[in-house]
């Protein structure tokens, strides 16, 4: 049996990170994987394709584009138009998808796709119930990332991974398996 799974890859050390997340993993029991990347993030693409070949499993993934909600550098004021942009574009793929699991560590991209899984999905029902997971980065010792934050707080993920034992102490709902990447 395998799980329908949606990963959403931010750029740069956010997709190495899920990279070496998924390299570890039998991806035979996720499938299909519908990788979800902001369209102006040729990078993740490509280590899409170097996973298949380094795991030297045949993947079973589609590659989806939205617009990216924030730009590294970009204020919060500007962030808003844009990240209202990505829900907007987020919500039609999300509907078409249909995710049994979403796995984000997360790039900005992933909020507006863990928003629009949590109310389709529980809220509306509109699609079955997805499980969100959220991967806190390896670099995050002492606090949670402002998207890990938002996840956290508002109780949108079902799990939050930490991969250092400061952060389940200071975020005790979240669990720790140590360090995954």
């Amino acid at each position: 049996m395998s799980i329908k799974t949606a990963v959403v890859l931010g750029s740069g050390g956010h997709t190495g990170e899920m990279m070496k997340l998924l390299s570890g993993t039998d991806l035979n029991l996720y499938r299909p994987i519908d990788f979800i990347v902001a369209e102006t993030d040729k990078m993740s693409v490509e280590k899409v394709k170097q996973l298949e070949e380094s795991t030297n499993q045949k993947l079973e993934y589609q590659i989806n584009f939205i617009k990216r909600s924030r730009s590294v550098g970009q204020s919060y004021f500007t962030s808003v138009y844009t990240t209202i942009m990505a829900i907007l574009y987020s919500i039609p793929l999300m509907f078409k998808l249909k995710p049994e699991l979403l796995i984000v560590n997360g790039p900005g991209t992933c909020i507006p796709c863990c928003l629009i899984v949590f109310i389709l999905s529980r809220a509306l029902f509109f699609i079955p119930k997805c499980k969100i997971v959220y991967v806190e980065s390896i670099c995050r010792v002492k606090k949670l990332s402002l998207t890990g934050k938002i996840l956290y707080s508002l109780r949108i993920a079902d799990s939050v991974v930490v991969q250092w034992p400061e952060l389940k102490q200071k975020y005790p709902k979240s669990v720790y398996l140590g360090q995954l990447v």
